[in-house]
C-alpha cells in the first residue's frame, strides 16, 4: 500500500481529525495528500460521528467518493484533540512497576491492603507480586482520565510544575 507522507494514510482511505483555522474548530475528513473536507454541514461536532459510527462511516466514505476539498490542506490547519470532552479509558499492562509503585505509594484504598508495621520495601514486592499475576492472567489495568489529557498532534504536552515523575 501506497502510504502519503504527509498524512500517514494509505491510497483510498482518509481520516478524520478535528481542526481550527483560527476562527472556529471542526470536525474534518482527511484525504491521503493532505486535502480537509470540512464535515459541518453533515456533522456539527466531532462527537457526533462517534455516536452512531456504522451509519456515520458509511456517509463518510460516500462524502470522501463525492466531494471536492475546497482548497485547504492539513498544514494550514491547526490538529486539535480528535473529540471533545469524551470518557478516556485507558488499558495497559506494560507498566507494572509503575502501578506497583501507585498500590505502595499512593493513598487511600490501596493503603488497606498494608500489613501491620509492613514496610515499603515488603509491600512494594508483594504489590509487584500482584501486579504481574494480573498481566498473566491477561487482566489489563485499566484506569479513566479526564478530557484535559487529550492534547492535538502539533501540541506541547505541558506538565505540571510540582513533581518530577509524571504519568
Amino acid at each position: 500500500m501506497d502510504i502519503d507522507t504527509t498524512t500517514g494514510l494509505g491510497k483510498d482511505t482518509f481520516g478524520l481529525a478535528r481542526v481550527s483555522d483560527g476562527t472556529r474548530s471542526y470536525p474534518a475528513l482527511v484525504r491521503p495528500n493532505g486535502e480537509v473536507l470540512d464535515l459541518t454541514a453533515s456533522y456539527a461536532r466531532a462527537n457526533d460521528i462517534y455516536e452512531d459510527w456504522p451509519r456515520a462511516f458509511d456517509r463518510l466514505v460516500d462524502l470522501n467518493e463525492r466531494e471536492a476539498a475546497g482548497g485547504v490542506g492539513i498544514n494550514d490547519l491547526h490538529l486539535l484533540p480528535p473529540t471533545e470532552r469524551p470518557q478516556v479509558f485507558g488499558a495497559g499492562s506494560n507498566y507494572r512497576k509503575h502501578a506497583a509503585e501507585m498500590y505502595t505509594y499512593n493513598e487511600g484504598e490501596y493503603q488497606k491492603a498494608r500489613q501491620e508495621g509492613e514496610s515499603d520495601d515488603a509491600f512494594f514486592a508483594r504489590n509487584m507480586e500482584f501486579v504481574e499475576q494480573k498481566r498473566a492472567t491477561g487482566m489489563p489495568f485499566i484506569w479513566m482520565a479526564t478530557h484535559g489529557c487529550l492534547v492535538g498532534a502539533r501540541d506541547d504536552v505541558r506538565l505540571p510544575l510540582v513533581g518530577d515523575q509524571h504519568d
